[in-house]
């Protein structure tokens, strides 16, 4: 039988063994209403009671039992316990977690004069208890105001006789420090020696667990000392210890019994045993598998771990508190990629992948678990420490698996030694050329897995500048794509969509085009053509972005200027200078196309210009927007000039046609990309062009003519749809839902006006029309 199978067996016994040890669940009483009914329960048969349920609670007030015994208060609403009251509705208000509150409940026990016990966990962030009017036990310093508020975590075990069989339990909770606020964690009642014994149990289960754990991370770092080059071991005792130090801050909170600590120190140490236990785990992967774990994770996992813990460090707790959902979320995406990853290794048949993937899925369930427990989404408890101990487990079992196969691997070592020095002489011979030879392959091996890194290296900075610049360069046109989805039945938004098509799919040419230019492999198709035609052919393409920011354009071109060039070709360098132009352009601004002539020694000459009226391009960078990648950094030019490829392509379809390009860009004047071509003779028959769609670059109306009855109707609409963002298009259409049955001549002007100022991104236009009204 082999290990594998053998490993399979132990895990289908222990399922085994584990489902014929459950029972079938008792329902436990629950409070209902603000009452729990505990008068035919009997505590010596059926143990504690959680005191979960319907708690009636009070919003920003502290009520005591003088204030019920005069009738019950007002703005009473019942809340579930254990949980925080963030998100809660109260008068119309959705609570957050600073505040404070009273819950009260009513628990009628089985008889009079009982000696019980009540457990308390931790509750954010500070409480006093009160039973029959007494207080019972308080944590921390409650308080109306932020001013004398101490908060605290320390569970208690506290006793008490109940004089009447109906007890009241009043809580007064109240929190300044944290995010989250309330009643969050669970209040058990049980007999008094059930409680105490409770207690015990659970301290005895935490301390082995960390004993455990302490001592295995003292192991390892014992095996490091030793070995310097076993690292997972280092890294294992890091997992270890910050897991320890996590056991001894949650649940039970037992470094109060080490050493004093204040709450600051408790909700610190809390969340960087969280996020210091990650980048410990992602290296542990890293030497354990670095065939399957990138390095490049385990770097980006650290330093955003890091970055987090350093925020614990300086920042007050009610401001760290908040980056939990976003340790949690890396910590989930990376243990199912981790997941993964360690699959990939067991299916290679790597050393002891299958058996440390049962340990990391018990471990990493334990955390997933918890991190649903804490953001009350599932009703069970805390079992990191377990999971953890399953892990560290399986751990020992690999190790020890190890240590045997080692020990095997010397005794075979120890009877070829023997052998060896038993025929040295006859193979001291055979090996010294073995070694010649072998040192040869390797060598030869080593120049080509050079060669072959090199490669990779040069594909994969390739395939990272491409994705770069595809995803910056088709955002803008998805985006006017997926913004005018929603009107797909609306034909005035047919062109926008349109040409934002027309431009993805010119960049995509402009893509494979570069790549055919490079390899020698483009063929142009001339054809004679007027340069004033291409120029006006062009600005028609881009019409959608004129438009959107109310670009001036204007032409100055004589009409007998002809070049016989690919028309497809020059027609995308000239989309790609105009597009450049206009995205670089301010709202309101100007772009100028020229043709000018010359003459010399090679020949007659034409020379486009494209000028616009932006901030232009630093110095340093007038030499490098031409090449393949370029980007002017936004941090010092305010702007992105090269979009990747498209200037690239640009360069090399001008000199394919035998001319050349080049840019001129005083800072603060805006910049003027020129390049020339050779000029054609007219033809003999001469046939005129059907001429391209005039730019249509008039002013948007700027005011509108309401009647008082619009007016009424507009301003509620225009108030509730500025509660939104640009992009959030299906809320503002429902928002001017009430505008569908009135036609008015200046409210339909209006609604078209904020609808194409929606659907292209334009943001000072879409407010101007709300602050109009």
């Amino acid at each position: 039988m082999t290990t594998q199978t053998k490993l399979w067996w132990v895990c289908f016994l222990g399922c085994l063994l584990w489902l014929t040890g459950c029972s079938p669940v008792k329902t436990k009483p629950k409070v209902t209403n603000g009452k729990m009914d505990l008068s035919q329960y009997d505590f010596a048969k059926s143990g504690t009671v959680l005191l979960s349920g319907d708690w009636e609670f009070y919003w920003e007030k502290f009520y005591y039992s003088s204030h019920f015994k005069k009738g019950r208060p007002t703005s009473s609403k019942l809340v579930n316990v254990p949980e925080s009251w963030n998100g809660l509705n109260v008068g119309g208000k959705t609570l957050a977690g600073n505040g404070y509150a009273t819950y009260r409940m009513r628990l009628t026990l089985p008889a009079k004069g009982m000696k019980l016990g009540v457990k308390m966990l931790t509750v954010a962030t500070a409480y006093e208890l009160y039973i029959n009017g007494k207080l019972l036990c308080t944590n921390g310093k409650i308080s109306r105001q932020k001013q004398g508020a101490v908060p605290s975590y320390n569970p208690l075990v506290v006793n008490f006789v109940n004089d009447t069989q109906e007890v009241e339990i009043i809580w007064l909770v109240s929190n300044y420090h944290h995010r989250k606020g309330g009643a969050w964690q669970e209040v058990r009642v049980g007999l008094e020696h059930q409680i105490d014994r409770n207690r015990e149990a659970t301290a005895l289960a935490d301390f082995f667990l960390m004993g455990s754990i302490f001592i295995m991370a003292l192991y390892h770092i014992g095996l490091f000392w030793a070995r310097r080059k076993s690292v997972s071991a280092l890294y294992f005792s890091g997992v270890c210890l910050m897991a320890a130090l996590r056991l001894t801050v949650t649940d039970e909170y037992f470094l109060h019994d080490f050493v004093l600590v204040d709450w600051f120190t408790i909700i610190r140490l809390e969340y960087l045993s969280m996020n210091l236990g990650m980048p410990a785990t992602a290296w542990l992967l890293r030497t354990l598998y670095p065939q399957e774990y990138p390095k490049r994770l385990a770097q980006a996992q650290s330093v955003m771990f890091l970055f987090l813990s350093l925020i614990v460090l300086f920042l007050p707790p009610h401001l760290f508190t908040q980056t939990v959902t976003l340790s949690q979320l890396g910590i989930v995406i990376s243990g199912f990629y981790a997941a993964y990853l360690l699959v990939k290794a067991a299916l290679r048949k790597r050393e002891g992948a299958l058996l440390f993937i049962v340990g990391f899925l018990a471990f990493f369930g334990a955390i997933v678990n918890d991190i649903l427990y804490s953001n009350d989404v599932i009703e069970t408890d805390n079992v990191f420490g377990t999971g953890l101990f399953i892990f560290i487990f399986s751990q020992a079992l690999l190790l020890s698996r190890r240590f045997s196969k080692a020990f095997s691997e010397a005794e075979q070592l120890t009877e070829a030694l023997n052998f060896t020095n038993q025929n040295l002489e006859e193979l001291v011979g055979v090996r010294t050329q073995d070694l010649k030879d072998s040192n040869n392959k390797l060598n030869q091996s080593l120049e080509e897995l050079d060669a072959i890194n090199e490669k990779l290296i040069e594909l994969d900075k390739f395939k990272q500048q491409m994705m770069g610049m595809i995803v910056h360069d088709l955002k803008n046109p998805l985006n006017s794509i997926i913004g005018l989805s929603e009107q797909q039945n609306d034909p005035r938004f047919f062109s926008t969509i349109h040409q934002s098509g027309q431009r993805m799919q010119g960049l995509i040419m402009d893509i494979l085009d570069v790549q055919k230019f490079e390899e020698s492999k483009m063929k142009l198709l001339k054809d004679k053509v007027v340069l004033e035609e291409l120029l006006q052919w062009a600005i028609q393409q881009i019409s959608f972005l004129i438009r959107e920011k109310n670009h001036q354009v204007t032409i100055e071109a004589p009409s007998d200027v002809y070049v016989e060039v690919d028309k497809d070709l020059l027609l995308r360098v000239m989309v790609n200078l105009l597009t450049n132009a206009s995205k670089h352009t301010p709202q309101n601004g100007k772009i100028c196309l020229s043709v000018e002539t010359t003459a010399n020694e090679q020949g007659k000459w034409g020379k486009v210009l494209v000028a616009d009226s932006g901030e232009g391009i630093p110095a340093t960078h007038i030499d490098k927007i031409f090449k393949k990648f370029h980007q002017v950094s936004p941090k010092k030019s305010g702007a992105i000039r090269s979009t990747g490829l498209g200037l690239t392509f640009c360069k090399l379809t001008v000199e394919a046609h035998g001319g050349h390009i080049g840019v001129v860009s005083p800072v603060g004047e805006g910049a003027t990309f020129w390049f020339t071509l050779p000029l054609a003779a007219p033809p003999t028959t001469q046939t005129l062009s059907a001429g391209a769609p005039s730019v249509e670059t008039s002013q948007r109306p700027i005011a509108f003519d309401f009647t008082s009855e619009e007016l009424a109707l507009l301003k509620p609409v225009a108030v509730k749809v500025a509660q939104y963002e640009i992009f959030q298009i299906s809320k503002i259409r429902e928002a001017m839902a009430p505008l569908d049955t009135h036609l008015g001549e200046s409210l339909k002007n209006w609604r078209i006006e904020l609808e194409d100022s929606m659907y292209t991104y334009n943001e000072q236009r879409f407010k101007e029309l709300l602050e109009m009204l």
